[in-house]
């Protein structure tokens, strides 16, 4: 039986922890965009387009975790993730 639930994940993914870093990344990059003051954001739209691409990776990013909860860390609880990222920025 294929479908949804047998299907392995693809090799060429990559794994929870790189997606978890390469948000931390992105909203790492958004304040140093950011920092640069409101002057440098309302003149550059290159920007402005950056942070929404960087916003994008972080909104997509969770989509794509490992859905298993044996992937979860004892102890986790829906939220988690969203929290820390919000103390990150």
């Amino acid at each position: 039986m294929t479908g949804p639930s047998s299907r392995s994940r693809s090799t060429c993914e990559p794994p929870d922890d790189e997606r978890v870093a390469g948000i931390v990344d992105a909203a790492s990059e958004i304040g140093a965009v950011i920092g640069l003051g409101r002057d440098a954001w309302d003149k550059d739209r290159i920007r402005r387009l950056a942070v929404e691409r960087l916003l994008e990776i972080i909104g997509e990013a969770p989509c794509k975790l490992t859905a298993s909860p044996l992937a979860r860390p004892r102890g986790y609880r829906r939220g988690d993730l969203e929290s820390g990222l919000i103390s990150a920025l």
